[in-house]
């Protein structure tokens, strides 16, 4: 490995573990609740890879570059064409430069066996790392992890999803030490979630499900290998896990003080957002736009909402939608929301045709490529992540790796 790899790996890796560890809100730009210092970290990232290409030796594909900087050309429209161009801006910054720059990151950085393999391991670092602080924080000081590390469970939850990356490429390489290893880390990261999410019922709800619905699918399509089978007793576990919780005693009591309002509000805002899409269907209204403006002209379509104020209060706290492909759609324009969506799926349909008949020498088994990147997907209809530094990096990275999977799969 040459010292230009060497720089662009270590940018990498620090970039993984500061924004896996750092509180993004220790780092935002005064005046704008961006997590800018983070955005920085990954344009440097992406710089010391871009350096790194010749040196690494890998092929670029066209089509990939040029919707990439079309996204970035429809992000910067948005912005210079909003009524906040300056915070929309600074916002849009953050949200490609860690988007792209985790995917290019993967693409030159993680295309060989060996770079493959230390991601794998670095993923696996981090998640044990949560584990640690989870059970220390939990057992010890009677706190959460999130109270450390991420002030909303619910990115937590997503980026934990992201990382299971490690521990599924671990039970998928077919050795029974590593089996065992794998297993016991993907079941303890879940029970990390678990301890995390007393008195959020509602996350724990979503990430089960996810959970829940992608192992089920691995595990029952096909033949049943021993795999699969493997996939399908976690799958039990979990379900028996959520069971006991969903019908514990907390849950109702959470369910009595919450009364519910968060799901009407994200209910609410479907049409909500479309209300917003019509209005400015092509740029969107810039990232830093507040949602409270398109309020006076626009009437609630639910009847159950306890008093009609509530929803434009709520609106006006978190001003957002809850949801990232309605945050894209109202934020970015629905060309950005369509072709970001598109390139997704052209993406995970290609990998699907070789994840259930990989070839022996591929490396990462698809399926650990393919899980966390669709339960990541399932999640961003719960959680509007389109400023979170942690979780567009860290979709990205694995998204990058897509690629590479589908040409060592021909």
């Amino acid at each position: 490995m040459s010292t230009v790899e060497k720089i662009a790996w270590f940018f990498f890796s620090l970039t993984c573990v500061v924004v896996a560890f750092v509180q993004p809100y220790l780092f935002t730009l005064y005046g704008h609740q961006t997590d800018i210092y983070g955005g920085l970290l990954c344009a440097i990232s992406l710089m010391a890879a871009i350096a790194a290409a010749r040196t690494v030796g890998v092929t670029l594909k066209p089509s990939y570059l040029i919707i990439s900087l079309v996204l970035l050309l429809l992000a910067m429209i948005s912005a210079v064409s909003s009524s906040t161009p300056i915070g929309s801006s600074v916002r849009s910054f953050s949200l490609m430069s860690t988007g792209l720059a985790g995917f290019w990151c993967s693409q030159i950085l993680l295309q060989s066996e060996s770079g493959k393999r230390g991601f794998v391991w670095l993923c696996t670092a981090i998640l044990t790392g949560y584990l640690a602080i989870s059970l220390l924080t939990y057992f010890v000081w009677g706190k959460t992890i999130h109270y450390l590390i991420e002030p909303n469970p619910r990115t937590l939850i997503n980026r934990i999803l992201l990382l299971s990356l490690g521990p599924i490429a671990i039970i998928t390489s077919r050795k029974p030490g590593k089996f065992l290893l794998g297993s016991l880390l993907l079941s303890l990261s879940y029970v990390a979630l678990l301890l995390d999410a007393i008195g959020f019922s509602r996350f724990i709800h979503t990430m089960s499900i996810i959970l829940l619905i992608s192992w089920l699918l691995v595990s029952l399509f096909g033949r049943l290998t021993k795999l699969k089978l493997a996939l399908l007793l976690l799958s039990g576990v979990i379900a028996i896990l959520t069971a006991v919780y969903v019908f514990s005693p907390i849950q109702y009591r959470v369910q009595i003080i919450m009364n519910d309002t968060r799901t009407l509000y994200r209910l609410e805002n479907y049409p909500f957002s479309w209300h917003i899409a019509k209005e400015y269907p092509i740029t969107g209204i810039g990232l830093a736009t507040p949602l409270g403006r398109f309020l006076w002209n626009y009437n609630l379509k639910l009847v159950r909402w306890p008093y009609p104020k509530l929803f434009p209060d709520m609106i006006n706290q978190i001003n957002s939608p809850d949801n990232t492909y309605l945050a894209f759609m109202i934020y970015l324009g629905l060309p950005f929301l369509l072709l970001y969506v598109f390139s997704l799926l052209v993406l995970l349909w290609k990998l699907l045709r070789i994840a259930w008949h990989p070839p022996p020498d591929i490396g990462i088994h698809p399926l650990a490529v393919l899980i966390p990147v669709v339960a990541a997907m399932m999640h961003f209809v719960d959680l509007d992540g389109r400023l979170y530094a942690d979780i567009n990096w860290f979709f990205h990275v694995v998204l990058g790796l897509i690629p590479a999977q589908i040409t060592s799969g021909k």
